[in-house]
């Protein structure tokens, strides 16, 4: 029974089973019928859920602003003239700026700072760009690669600390947005929100409250949105008191402080305007009647701590505005202007090429003083040449009127001051340390590098060994195994990072003022208007007239004794040869066409005996005449009158030069120059040349405080005058004292270094011929004595080449001549070549040979160059001495060396 009642019981639990199993069929038929009538709704809800879901909106981290019982700012925030730069223009009562854009400033930031600045708390200014110029761009300087600075347009919204740069980002003391979607701190920028326009409200909101989530933070927004999260405030500008500034170019700006903003926030801030006395900072701008301001115009000589003065000034004037080349070379490269190297520039004038036209035409500093005449501020000129010129600063001084400046001139003239001479030591001291670290960094690296080279060495040799070694017990040439070679580690010993310790010389500290890099002024300038630089007076227009360092009797001697000075050493670039130097040079070019004649036909055996027998006849003839003279008067001493003997054997050594009257015959027909080489012809040249040279440069610049001209001056005024370059190095000679010491008799050098010529500007050519035989016969003496220092080696200048490009051969005697002495033609009658030579000059070019003295000189080649500047031209005859015929050429200068 009871297996009974068990199996009854097992039959119920599977029937139960089955049951179940029936219902789940039926449960499962059941659900699919659902889920077939359901399906369309699942998959509609499935596609719903993969659509991305909107990121729900951050919440606004700040906070609804309090009710502020406290007393709040007078007056609406400004901004003043001191905080704006001077192509910042404020219009509708502060409302907006505008920018100035003439003489180029259309490439310059504007920069301005509000007057009223935020130490605590929280509040905001709204900023919109109402206008954006598009300025047309003139074509670029020609072969410059300069741009324009991008972009062109643009604006910086901040704050800044009080004294800092207008220009946000060009500090560290600020801090804001541009509408490239930058936050910028100094220099440095990251890309943290998108840009903005023309027409986008912007608000600005600084966070300093105590205890609040977003201290210390700045933000912005863009018609009442949120576009960057609160960004820290950089730790330099922590604690310090922050300015509303804006930094632009190109467009006009729209400010409102408040008091209520022109689209809310999400949340309630107070704007700048309702600030609570406590929180800010107010700088008073003055109002209603002003007082005048001051134009100070430093005037200084070139290269004595002028400009060194002008930085102290400005150091410790912090309310005076530069108005230079200088600073607006400055400027530009703040705003962002590609600025070359500069070359050739001076401290007064910097000659940088922008390669923007409107910049290189130095328009700019002009336009600035025009534009700062209405502007009352501050300011200092520091124009050397124009402040040193009494035309110039005239017209500056009237620019800026007396009714609005006062105009004061500033003397820095003598010794300066102790305090300037501390300061100029203080820059000496910071240059040497300058150089000191960048001499220990290059000392530094330099080990560096040589300590990295010695252990690449080292482990190059251990693995050369291990190869090595590897290979022999290889080979089995080694029976022990060798322990492997390692290369040895260098311990690396951190050098000692000590302080570069500088200390001025007892020279240094000498020192009146600081040598510059490059001068206060060009050469050129200098050159060109030194001799018209004065002090100025107060007749001139000024108000107030300092002497800084020395009483004014001092300062006016200064000034003449450092124009005489310069007279005495500057170049005169525009000094031009007058008539007298023209006449006595044509003079000298036909002198010496006869010296160099005579001497050419005395060596010649036929025209020497020619010239012999003719002198003999003339003698004859003298006599006879004279005997028949005194025989037709009577004269009872006809019969004592003796036939003149010529004497044939005269030594022209043991004559006395200065005896000798005539030059060209000491009595046998020869020349007192007949042993003339080439060194005697070339000193004959030089000494001629520099007695013309001195003499003239005083008739034609014609200033008595100016009678010569300095040595290092020689070779400039030699090549004004002669077309020539004046060059020792082919005289073996390297001072121009030593060579001055060689023709010590027609020139000489004085106690300051100028050129003197002790003969007379009327002594003839005769003078200087014997001047250079006396000089030959002493060498002559020294060099058979054994003297060997006497001998003169000078280089004779390369001939040109030969070419034959007209008739006439080059035989010495043949139709063309060689030297053009004696060729077939005769000697008056000249054979024709090729060409015409319509201005031949002394040294006869062009004739057929000999010297075509009776008949037109027509030769090979067309010269058509004056005497003075003829280059090497195709001619008449070989190295034209004195004519010639067909082939070669023509010496260019006006005589043959």
């Amino acid at each position: 029974m009871p297996q009974k009642k068990e199996d009854t019981n097992a039959e119920e639990v599977c029937a139960d089973a089955d049951n179940e199993k029936t219902e789940e069929k039926k449960d499962t038929k059941d659900a699919d019928v659902e889920m077939k009538e359901d399906a369309p709704a699942e998959k509609e809800a499935s596609k719903e859920a993969e659509k991305p879901k909107e990121p729900e909106k951050p919440k606004e981290p700040e906070l609804d602003a309090l009710e502020d019982s406290r007393p709040k700012i007078a007056g609406p925030v400004s901004f003043a003239p001191s905080e704006m730069t001077l192509n910042a223009m404020p219009t509708a009562d502060g409302r907006h700026l505008m920018g100035i854009n003439e003489g180029g400033l259309q490439y310059f930031l504007a920069g301005a700072r509000a007057n009223v600045g935020v130490k605590k708390g929280r509040y905001m200014f709204e900023a919109k760009i109402v206008e954006s110029l598009n300025f047309k761009e003139p074509a670029p300087s020609a072969g410059s690669q300069s741009k324009a600075p991008m972009p062109k347009n643009l604006a910086r919204i901040g704050f800044s600390a009080s004294g800092s740069s207008l220009l946000l980002a060009d500090t560290n003391d600020g801090m804001g947005f541009d509408t490239e979607g930058f936050f910028f701190h100094g220099r440095k920028r990251s890309k943290i929100s998108q840009k903005f326009s023309l027409f986008d409200n912007l608000a600005v909101l600084i966070n300093l409250e105590e205890g609040s989530e977003t201290a210390n933070t700045i933000s912005l927004f863009k018609d009442g949105n949120r576009i960057t999260e609160p960004v820290p405030i950089p730790e330099e500008l922590k604690g310090k008191t922050l300015f509303p500034t804006v930094t632009y170019r190109g467009v006009t700006l729209q400010l409102n402080f408040g008091p209520s903003p022109k689209i809310e926030l999400p949340f309630k801030c107070a704007m700048l305007s309702t600030a609570a006395v406590d929180d800010v900072e107010v700088v008073p701008v003055a109002t209603g009647a002003r007082a005048k301001s001051q134009v100070v115009f430093p005037v200084g000589l070139p290269d004595q701590g002028y400009f060194d003065w002008c930085d102290q000034f400005l150091a410790k004037n912090k309310d005076f505005v530069e108005l230079s080349e200088r600073m607006v070379i400055d400027w530009a490269a703040k705003s962002g202007v590609w600025k070359p190297k500069a070359t050739h520039s001076s401290n007064d004038r910097p000659n940088v090429a922008f390669g923007l036209s409107l910049l290189d035409d130095y328009s700019t500093v002009k336009a600035l003083k025009h534009l700062a005449s209405g502007i009352s501020r501050n300011y200092l000129i520091p124009e050397m040449r124009v402040n040193l010129m009494k035309t110039d600063r005239c017209k500056t001084f009237q620019l800026f009127s007396g009714a609005d400046f006062e105009r004061k001139a500033i003397i820095l003239a003598g010794e300066p001051s102790e305090e300037y001479k501390t300061y100029i030591q203080g820059l000496l001291l910071e240059e040497k340390k300058v150089k000191g670290e960048a001499e220990k960094k290059r000392k530094k690296q330099e080990d560096e590098r040589k300590r990295l080279l010695e252990e690449k060495k080292k482990k190059a040799e251990a693995a050369k060994k291990a190869k090595e070694a590897a290979q022999r017990k290889k080979d089995g040439k080694e029976d022990l195994e060798e322990e492997p070679v390692e290369a040895e580690e260098t311990a690396d010993v951190p050098m000692e990072d000590e302080d570069v310790v500088v200390e001025l010389t007892a020279e240094e500290k000498a020192l009146w003022y600081r040598k510059m890099d490059v001068p206060d002024l060009s050469e050129k300038v200098l050159s060109k208007n030194y001799d018209k630089f004065s002090f100025p007076s107060k007749d001139e227009g000024l108000d107030t007239m300092v002497y800084e360092w020395k009483p004014e009797q001092d300062c006016e001697k200064i000034v003449k004794d450092w124009i005489l000075e310069k007279k005495l050493t500057q170049k005169v670039d525009d000094l031009q040869p007058g008539t007298w130097f023209k006449e006595e040079i044509a003079k000298f070019q036909k002198a010496h066409q006869e010296f160099r004649k005579k001497q050419s036909d005395f060596k010649d055996p036929n025209k020497k005996k020619a010239l012999i027998a003719k002198k003999k006849e003339d003698a004859k003839k003298k006599y006879e005449e004279a005997k028949k003279a005194a025989e037709e008067a009577g004269d009872e001493s006809a019969d004592a009158i003796v036939e003149e003997e010529i004497n044939m054997d005269v030594n022209a050594d043991d004559l006395d030069v200065w005896a000798v009257e005539d030059v060209h015959d000491i009595g046998n027909c020869e020349p007192l120059y007949q042993h003339f080489g080439y060194e005697d012809w070339t000193l004959l040249m030089y000494r001629w040349e520099l007695h013309l040279l001195v003499h003239s440069f005083k008739k034609d610049l014609n200033d008595v405080d100016r009678q010569s001209f300095n040595e290092n001056h020689l070779a400039f005024y030699y090549n004004k005058y002669f077309k020539k370059n004046f060059c020792l190095k082919n005289l073996g000679i390297e001072k121009i004292a030593d060579f001055v010491e060689l023709v010590k008799e027609s020139t000489g050098l004085d106690s300051r270094g100028l050129l003197t010529a002790p003969l007379s500007d009327d002594t003839s050519v005769v003078h200087f011929v014997k001047l250079v035989e006396e000089h030959r016969r002493e060498r002559q003496r020294r060099v058979d004595a054994g003297d060997e220092t006497a001998e003169l080696k000078f280089t004779r200048p390369a001939a040109p080449p030969k070419q034959h490009h007209s008739h006439g051969g080059n035989g010495q005697h043949g139709s063309g001549g060689h030297w053009g002495q004696s060729g077939n033609a005769g000697q008056h009658h000249a054979n024709n070549g090729g060409g015409n030579n319509k201005m031949g000059g002394h040294h006869h070019s062009g004739a057929g040979g000999g010297y075509a003295q009776k008949r037109p000189h027509q030769g090979g080649g067309q010269n058509n160059y004056p005497p003075a500047k003829r280059p090497y031209t195709q001619g008449g005859g070989g190295y034209a001495q004195s004519g010639g015929g067909g082939g070669g050429y023509n010496r260019g200068s006006y005589y043959n060396r």
